[in-house]
């Protein structure tokens, strides 16, 4: 059975079944069920749709590529509420990136938490990199992507170890800080904006970002 209910001034639809159905009823801004992973929800996204993600802790290695939408928004409920963590079985050692985002995608990710992704135990490496020189531990972009207030954190790459950018990104008003890494943001390409509002804690590494054009 479905239900209405409000979410930041929109009306979306909760479901005890599976994401499947929100499509069907044509609906862009839906909630996600409490069972739900956010990868089952991107998997049956539709061009312009936003998932809501809730208030809890996701162990997912989400990866946006293969599915029907090319724009797609992933919004939280705050930092300190929605955490996405790549250590998917909780042993204190990320199994992969925590978001990636395929070519030919416009994704927006926002007001979450990203932490503890793993780009060296991640299976997918861009050329010419590879698992032992890796990069992206929180976020790695081939596309275009927007990140707005999240805190990125305990990621672990060889670069970038936040967000490694090899397309455009924009970050506004994020938190940024990570471990055993070289450089907290990489930019592969000169398409990017960094908003000063973003903080960034540097802590054990030899730089904050590294620009390769």
């Amino acid at each position: 059975m479905y239900g209405e209910s409000e979410l930041s001034g929109a009306s979306v639809i909760t479901t005890e079944g599976s994401v499947q159905g929100y499509q069907d009823l044509g609906i862009t801004n839906f909630l996600i069920d409490p069972d739900q992973s956010i990868q089952d929800a991107v998997n049956t996204a539709d061009d312009g749709d936003i998932i809501n993600l809730l208030g809890k802790i996701y162990r997912e290695n989400v990866v946006i590529e293969s599915c029907a939408a090319s724009t797609l928004e992933i919004r939280g409920v705050g930092a300190e509420s929605t955490i996405v963590d790549g250590d998917i079985d909780n042993d204190g050692i990320g199994n992969g990136r925590v978001f990636r985002v395929g070519s030919d995608k416009t994704v927006t990710l926002a007001d979450m938490t990203i932490r503890n992704g793993n780009a060296y135990n991640d299976a997918y490496q861009p050329y010419p990199f590879s698992a032992d020189l890796s990069i992206g531990g929180g976020v790695l972009n081939e596309s275009t992507l927007t990140v707005e207030n999240c805190d990125i954190y305990g990621n672990i790459a060889s670069e970038g170890g936040g967000i490694a950018n090899w397309a455009g990104t924009s970050l506004t008003k994020n938190s940024f800080s990570s471990r055993r890494i070289e450089t907290l943001l990489y930019f592969e390409k000169r398409d990017y904006k960094f908003d000063p509002t973003n903080y960034l804690q540097k802590r054990r590494m030899k730089s904050i970002s590294r620009l390769r054009f």
